[in-house]
């Protein structure tokens, strides 16, 4: 049965031979944007290494980060309205202009944006010649990198939040909260902080012709409290959701960063793909090689993407997933009776926290020039309860610091750094590396 119209997916149709220019174009375009650094550390869409994978890890840091100072953090899931057909072409000519674009790029993303026009066919029918006045050309290979470049100042048009992290036109604001904050001042102060970056993006979108979607838009605590308290965010006169369980760049985070639903979700799509390995080994003419080939096509990605959270994940989804990983050994060597001990006897066996390790050993490799934020906060974060030490125990030198008694929750910080409850994502990361195969 035919799909309505208006649940069709419409596709674009550009020259081909524009596309080789653009393509040619984009080489001039790219070398300018690396020489010139416009692009923020908190933008990792259609950039070079820079992938979900990466720009998920810094999330995960920053959060764990948050929750080792405090006992929660907010994140606000900011969702455009059809993002790349609301693109303003006189603002992004502005701001190519005031970040000192050289002319001869500019002039080409003029001819190139101007004077657009389409036509629409459907059913034999053809519509008039449209104007188009907003927007860039779906199928481009220019059009993305021109919305990073309309988007590059987002993330310091919001100070209030915490963090900023962006892919493509994805924007996740985390709001997390000073330790020295009181217990009955902390969800007065979080309500005000969000709310006013709430308001930052919205002042952001009005400016810049960049609708948000306010019914898309959700918030979410993520905490280590027995409850989280109830807090009323609006955008735009419209009241935000609250969700206890979100897809983040393909990732399912839960409220106590747990992912067990992360799991059981990749999982039940390594299960469904597994069929197809299944069929295939039915075949007597199918190789090695074959099936080899089908799992890294078909089930790796899913895998690696548990691999990302491994540090987080607790005993039980551990061995969840290593007695996938042995089963999935036994359909692609097609030994399906192999008993565990046996499974590890198969030519170039690996368990799947070895996998984990190689896969996040290469994301860990390339971070000092993908990420280098990652690494800066991460010693700083791990020097500042050193530094405080030495702030209350001699003379104070620290301005910023209010003055007073030390709140239980900040001697807690300061002192039990090598506790569970303390340790970021890095910290278990690196435990991970370290730990002896």
């Amino acid at each position: 049965m035919k799909k309505p119209y208006r649940l069709q997916l419409w596709i674009s149709l550009l020259p081909c031979l524009g596309k080789v220019y653009e393509r040619c174009f984009l080489v001039y375009l790219l070398q300018w944007i690396r020489n010139s650094g416009v692009l923020p550390p908190e933008q990792s869409g259609f950039r070079e290494r820079h992938s979900t994978t990466t720009r998920f890890i810094q999330f995960l840091q920053d959060i764990s980060t948050g929750l080792c100072q405090q006992t929660a953090a907010l994140v606000i899931y900011v969702d455009f309205t059809k993002a790349f057909d609301q693109l303003w072409h006189d603002g992004l000519i502005f701001k190519l202009h005031k970040m000192n674009c050289p002319h001869e790029l500019v002039t080409f993303i003029i001819e190139y944006l101007k004077n657009r026009k389409c036509n629409i066919e459907l059913n034999q029918l053809i519509s008039e010649i449209i104007d188009i006045e907003k927007g860039v050309p779906q199928g481009s290979c220019l059009g993305p990198i021109l919305f990073l470049l309309f988007h590059c100042e987002i993330a310091q048009q919001i100070p209030s939040a915490s963090h900023k992290h962006l892919y493509a036109d994805d924007l996740a604001m985390i709001i997390i909260g000073s330790p020295w904050w009181r217990r009955s001042e902390f969800t007065t102060k979080m309500q005000q902080m969000s709310q006013k970056a709430l308001n930052e993006i919205q002042k952001y979108a009005n400016h810049w012709k960049q609708p948000i979607n306010g019914a898309k838009t959700e918030w979410q605590w993520i905490h280590r409290r027995v409850c989280a308290p109830s807090l009323i965010l609006s955008l735009d006169q419209h009241t935000l959701k609250r969700t206890s369980l979100f897809k983040y760049l393909g990732n399912y985070i839960d409220q106590r960063l747990s992912f067990n639903q992360h799991c059981s979700k990749m999982l039940e799509k390594i299960q469904t793909n597994s069929t197809i390995l299944k069929y295939v080994c039915r075949s007597k003419t199918s190789s090695l090689r074959a099936r080899s080939l089908i799992f890294n096509a078909f089930i790796l990605p899913y895998l690696q993407m548990i691999y990302v959270v491994w540090p987080l994940l607790s005993t039980s989804n551990i061995a969840r997933v290593e007695a996938k990983n042995r089963e999935l050994y036994r359909r692609v060597h097609n030994w399906w009776d192999a008993r565990n001990d046996e499974v590890r006897w198969l030519p170039g066996f690996q368990t799947a926290e070895n996998r984990a390790q190689i896969f996040l050993r290469r994301i860990v490799d390339k971070a000092e020039s993908v990420m280098p934020d990652l690494l800066e906060d991460y010693i700083l974060s791990k020097a500042m309860p050193m530094y405080m030490r030495m702030h209350t125990e001699g003379k104070p030198f620290i301005k910023a610091l209010p003055r007073g008694q030390l709140n239980n929750y900040v001697r807690n910080w300061m002192n039990d750094t090598q506790c569970e409850r303390q340790k970021c994502y890095m910290d278990l990361l690196s435990e991970l590396l370290n730990k002896e195969n």
